[in-house]
């Protein structure tokens, strides 16, 4: 039965600190928290989660031990990180999320000493004194790069390293459903992926991964160095301008023009201008690294696995810096870092991504961003992507603004749940190896604009098995589809949020989502202002189940709640294993609606361990 209270006449509820916006919303956040938790018997003191299930294993980030004993700092945690990364260039991005992984990678010096004389061949295209520099910059941050990779896998004999090479990638491999596949086959099948997947993280805890980041710094600090000598170089002929083969693998400068490039065994590739087409580009035979860099132009990327920007057991940047432009690539592809570091920055255009599974800023055991700075532009994934942490991994995409579409699903049937639904575990995802191995840190950022995030099983802030991921929306009138398991939904162990900061926005799901943590988990959706909607089935909108914990936070707006199953949303949480889990539901101003029939300024306890409350307050404007 659900009991009612009327709100008391007076609340310390306009005590606001300063600090702007987010420490008005943070402190509101604290107050409304504890108002409403006073109807349970409890405080805000008692939300945190229990860290003595599981003995950490080797992979266990401080983050995220940090942040289950406090979990209510989830939120500024997240837009701290995101707000920290924006301000900073690449390399000490790369350096941050080194040390997220609680790594210690360093800032490494590019040493250019002695590759002068690599470009002034016999027949060579003369070319000015600012492309020379800004190669003989690139070449000694591939250079370093490639022995720090060296220096990272040393440990391991010659046959570990070709298992891990073959076999490493397969983990993150997930295979469409045949419905026509033997059980004895899919059990066989089980069994010898859980064998190779424990010998993945053995080899894995052999290899000096802070250098794998270290590797990633030094090559971002060389493309920082090379970005000034290429200004005013844009007008260089239509026509490629050098081909030349060096210890570390080709080097290529295109001029203004369209140019089109298929060559293997690339190091790196400067492209001054003009509408190019890239396909299937390769690593060097001997080496790990690769540079791309395209100043302008509508541009067309085509690869299979591991290509632009990918940091595939190596170091791989693509930097374009304009232009409408398609990026199409398989695995590990577009921003992704698997035993490695790999980072697509895009400086603007009305741009598409494609790829399958594990890229658009995905990371395991390494480092994976995606950087967009503006455009309208689209985002389409199969599997772990577009803001993906697995095991060892740091996983980011950052968007700078613009209408964006994000959709990651319809491929990979989630036969574990429902034959008729994709898993997607994107879009802010973060992923454990469970029982054995914690998860990474995973983020997606989009600081404004009208944008659709699009997903099907697990996705928009939500993780697996200890872990931290978020998805952060910084402004607009957006909508967020997902089916399962998502909108700030933790599972197992594990920590995620969703946080919207501006506009009137769509929220749609079928269940477990909207702020819900599920099996000693923490979730949370948080939207600070707009007239929303809510829709969604059962356990969500503030529910905690099986020792979980679920909060849906709306700070300003007139909002409309719509549930199909009222028992277990808008603040639920049930009595499981010998004590509580807990679901709260805050919205703390506007004139909303309800289909439970919950009035405006009055709280409602439905379970032991739930409560709701809309707190009808005038919200006073951030000083």
């Amino acid at each position: 039965m659900v009991k009612r209270f009327a709100v008391l006449p007076l609340l310390l509820w306009l005590v606001l600190p300063p600090g702007g916006q987010a420490g008005e919303i943070e402190e509101n956040f604290r107050l409304g928290l504890r108002e409403a938790l006073k109807c349970i018997k409890l405080t805000p003191e008692d939300i945190y989660l229990r860290n003595d299930y599981l003995e950490p294993d080797s992979f266990r980030l401080g983050a995220v031990n940090h942040l289950l004993n406090h979990p209510l700092k989830v939120v500024p945690w997240l837009d701290s990180l995101n707000t920290e990364l924006n301000s900073v260039n690449l390399s000490q991005r790369l350096l941050k999320a080194g040390r997220g992984l609680d790594l210690s990678p360093v800032d490494p010096q590019v040493d250019t000493s002695g590759l002068g004389p690599l470009l002034q061949g016999e027949g060579h295209f003369p070319l000015p004194q600012g492309l020379q520099t800004s190669i003989k910059w690139l070449l000694g941050g591939v250079k370093k790069a490639n022995q720090l990779m060296e220096e990272a896998f040393s440990s391991l004999n010659e046959e570990e390293m070709e298992f891990l090479l073959k076999q490493g990638p397969e983990v993150l491999k997930e295979g469409t459903f045949d419905p026509q596949k033997p059980i004895e086959l899919t059990e066989k099948e089980r069994k010898e992926g859980e064998k190779r997947d424990k010998r993945v993280l053995e080899l894995a805890e052999q290899i000096e991964r802070g250098k794998i980041i270290s590797a990633g710094v030094v090559l971002t600090r060389a493309l920082e160095l090379a970005q000034d000598s290429l200004e005013g170089q844009i007008e260089l002929g239509q026509r490629v301008l050098i081909d030349l083969l060096t210890p570390w693998g080709r080097v290529m400068v295109g001029g203004v023009g369209p140019n089109y490039y298929n060559q293997q065994d690339v190091a790196i590739i400067i492209d001054l201008g003009g509408d190019d087409r890239y396909d299937h580009i390769s690593l060097p035979q001997d080496g790990r690294t690769m540079v791309i860099i395209d100043l302008d132009g509508d541009d067309i990327y085509l690869g299979d696995k591991g290509n632009y920007g990918s940091g595939l057991f190596g170091v791989g940047l693509l930097w374009d810096r304009g232009g409408d432009d398609t990026y199409i690539a398989d695995n590990y592809s577009l921003g992704a870092g698997f035993f490695g570091c790999g980072v697509l920055w895009d400086g603007g255009g009305n741009d598409r991504y494609i790829s399958d599974t594990a890229g658009q800023g995905a990371g395991a055991f390494g480092v994976g961003i995606l950087q967009d700075d503006a455009g309208n532009d689209e985002y389409r994934s199969a599997l772990f992507s577009q803001g993906f942490a697995f095991v060892g991994g740091f996983g980011w995409l950052s968007d700078g603004g613009g209408n964006d579409l994000y959709y990651s699903g319809g491929k990979y049937t989630d036969r574990l749940r429902y034959f008729d639904h994709y898993l997607s575990l994107s879009q802010g995802f973060a992923y454990g190896l469970r029982p054995y191995a914690s998860g990474g840190i995973a983020l997606l950022g989009d600081l404004s604009g009208n944008d659709t995030y699009i997903s099907d099983i697990f996705g928009q802030g939500s993780s697996y098995w200890y872990s931290l991921s978020g998805l952060i929306d910084g402004g607009g009138n957006d909508t967020y589809v997902s089916y399962q398991y998502a909108q700030g939904a933790a599972t197992h162990l594990t920590l995620a949020a969703l946080l919207d900061k501006e506009g009137d926005d769509n929220y749609i799901s079928h269940g477990v989502s909207q702020g819900c943590g599920h099996d000693l988990s923490f979730g949370l959706l948080e939207d600070w202002r707009g007239d929303d909607n809510y829709a969604t089935g059962d356990l969500s909108q503030g529910a905690g189940n099986a020792n979980g914990i679920g909060i849906l936070f709306d700070f300003g707006g007139s909002d409309n709640y719509e549930v199909r199953k009222q028992a277990n949303t808008n603040g639920y949480g049930d009595y499981r294993r010998d004590y509580g889990s807990i679901g709260v539901f805050i919205d703390l101003s506007g004139k909303d609606s309800y289909a439970a029939g919950y009035e405006n300024r009055s709280y409602w306890v439905k379970s032991k361990y739930g409560v709701g409350a809309d707190l009808e307050r005038p919200i006073k404007e951030a000083r």
